[in-house]
């Protein structure tokens, strides 16, 4: 069950990190599409962890019935792809994300000048 947790982990880590990083792209490319647009793109961001972190699978009925049974190793499933998403997700967006702060508090200096 380990394994099985780390290769989803792993899977819906790259997932979930390309699409953080197209909607964030989206978003710092469009931020002079008005207000709608960003409040819309902001929206679909903010819904990704519902998604990456479990969503309805991770919490659904079907999961908590393995969970109470004694004998099952699902928990340790859970951890691992949990554990494995972070680590996944992190290393894909940490240099995006550190490049832009930086851009970003280099233009608001501009603008003090």
């Amino acid at each position: 069950m380990f394994l099985t947790g780390l290769f989803l982990g792993v899977l819906i880590g790259i997932i979930s990190g390309i699409v953080f990083l197209v909607l964030f792209k989206s978003l710092v490319d469009d931020s002079k599409g008005g207000a709608s647009k960003i409040l819309k793109l902001t929206g679909e961001i903010l819904a990704l962890p519902a998604f990456c972190f479990g969503g309805p699978w991770i919490a659904g009925e079907f999961i908590t019935n393995l969970l109470k049974k004694p004998d099952t190793d699902v928990e340790k499933m859970v951890q691992s792809y949990i554990i494995f998403l972070v680590i996944v997700f992190v290393i894909m967006v940490i240099y995006p994300l550190f490049r832009w702060v930086i851009k970003f508090g280099e233009d608001l200096g501009k603008g003090v000048q």
